[in-house]
């Protein structure tokens, strides 16, 4: 009976194994498709309204299960909110939800990657409105920051 545990929990971890590399194999033949389509100009950005604070806490929670296994902490601060530099309701934005989503989640991967076991993890984010000085149009962003204990890059680097 041991030797059963023994090698169900061995095809557990080669699953799990298996199940982590066909998901990284899936981001990067993802990722080169969508270089692909920007060197062709054929990148369709969508323009979508959704409600920012809800859809980037959304985004942010989706990387804890990875933190949690590293055990590293996530820090989560909306600046408008904290500034009061905006009401606080969740404003709603217009963007491109799943390039948003990629973009975030990349960053996200990467602190962790990169954070020692038990390092912290803060992300930050902002909605900046700016008069954009070419057309005299208000051109609303949305800012998006993430910090890391990790090494870092050299200088040389």
């Amino acid at each position: 009976s041991d030797t059963k545990s023994e090698m169900m929990e061995i095809s557990r971890e080669t699953l799990d194994g298996i199940l982590a590399a066909t998901e990284t194999a899936t981001i990067i033949v993802s990722d080169v498709l969508m270089l692909e389509k920007i060197e062709q100009g054929k990148l369709e950005i969508q323009k979508v309204p959704f409600r920012c604070e809800r859809f980037m806490n959304m985004i942010l929670r989706q990387s804890q299960p990875d933190l949690s296994r590293k055990n590293q902490t996530l820090e989560i601060t909306n600046l408008n909110i904290d500034a009061s530099c905006i009401a606080e309701d969740d404003v709603v934005v217009t963007g491109d939800k799943n390039r948003i989503t990629q973009v975030v989640s990349n960053f996200m991967s990467n602190a962790s990657k990169f954070t020692r076991p038990g390092g912290n993890i803060r992300a930050t984010y902002a909605i900046e409105t700016v008069i954009s000085e070419t057309t005299g149009l208000v051109e609303t962003f949305l800012k998006f920051e993430v910090q890391d204990s990790g090494a870092g890059i050299d200088k040389e680097d």
